[in-house]
C-alpha cells in the first residue's frame, strides 16, 4: 500500500472511531455524570474516560502505532514506530456537563513531530473536520478554508482561559488590553472546535495565553492541514489568519 492510500485509510479509521466515540457521549449525555476530578477551573467526568477506551480500543485493534490520550498520557509506547495517534476523548467537558452544546471527539496521527491528519467531530451537530497534510480539509466532505485576513477591528476573536489562567487583577487587566481592539470575542470552552471554527472560516483570531500539549498539537495538525503559518513563541499569543 502506497503512502497515500495508508494515509487515507487510516482517516477513515480516524473518522469511523470519532463517530463512535462521539455517538456514545450524545446517547449517556442525559444519564447522571460522576465527577472523577475536580480542580478550581476544570472537572474530568467519567464520560471522558467512557470515550477515550471506545477510542483507544478502536486504534489497538487496527494499528500498533503509539497513542498519547489527554486523560491518561501515553499509551502502548512503540518504539518501532514512529507513527502516533493523539486523542482528546471529549473537548470541553465542563459544556458537556452543563449541557452546552460545544464539545468534540478530537483524534490526529503524527509521525515523529510530524502531523499527518486529524479528526474532529462535533458530536451534537454531527458534524466532522478532516483534513490530510498536503491533500485538504473538510467539513462534511466538503473542502474548507479559512477566511482571508482583515483588520483587527473587523475580526472575530476565538480565545479562552486555560485550567493555568493567572486570574489576577494585573492579567485580567493586561488580557482586556488585548482583547479591546477586536470587533467582538468569543469564549467557546472547547480549544478544538474554535480551531475547527477557524479552520472552516467562522471565526478569524485565536488568542490564548497559554496552551496545553494536547492544544498545541492539535493547533499545529489543523493548520498544517491549510497550509496556514501557526505562530509560536514562549507564551502563544495571538493567531491571525
Amino acid at each position: 500500500m502506497d503512502t497515500k492510500k495508508q494515509y487515507l485509510s487510516l482517516l477513515d479509521l480516524a473518522e469511523e472511531t470519532a463517530r463512535s466515540a462521539g455517538d456514545h457521549l450524545v446517547m449517556t449525555q442525559s444519564q447522571i455524570k460522576e465527577i472523577t476530578h475536580e480542580s478550581s477551573h476544570d472537572i474530568k467526568i467519567n464520560a471522558d474516560y467512557e470515550s477515550e477506551k471506545i477510542i483507544i480500543d478502536a486504534l489497538k485493534i487496527k494499528t500498533s502505532f503509539s497513542i498519547l490520550s489527554e486523560e491518561i498520557g501515553f499509551l502502548s509506547v512503540n518504539q518501532e514506530n514512529s507513527l502516533r495517534w493523539i486523542i482528546d476523548p471529549l473537548d470541553g467537558t465542563v459544556n458537556y456537563f452543563e449541557g452546552l452544546p460545544i464539545s468534540c471527539v478530537s483524534i490526529g496521527l503524527w509521525e515523529n513531530d510530524r502531523p499527518i491528519l486529524g479528526v474532529i467531530y462535533d458530536f451534537i451537530r454531527r458534524d466532522l473536520y478532516k483534513g490530510i497534510v498536503g491533500i485538504g480539509a473538510y467539513l462534511n466532505d466538503i473542502p474548507i478554508a479559512v477566511k482571508q485576513e482583515r483588520s483587527i477591528s473587523k475580526a472575530i476573536l476565538c480565545t479562552g482561559f486555560p485550567v493555568s489562567m493567572d486570574f489576577s487583577e494585573d492579567s485580567l487587566s493586561s488580557f482586556m488590553k488585548q482583547v479591546s481592539s477586536f470587533e467582538k470575542v468569543r469564549l467557546f470552552g472547547s480549544a478544538a472546535m474554535s480551531l475547527a471554527f477557524v479552520a472552516s472560516g467562522k471565526q478569524m483570531p485565536i488568542m490564548k495565553e497559554k496552551l496545553s500539549f494536547g492544544m498545541l498539537l492539535r493547533a499545529w495538525l489543523l493548520f498544517k492541514l491549510l497550509e496556514e503559518l501557526l505562530v509560536l513563541k514562549h507564551r502563544l499569543k495571538i493567531i491571525i489568519l
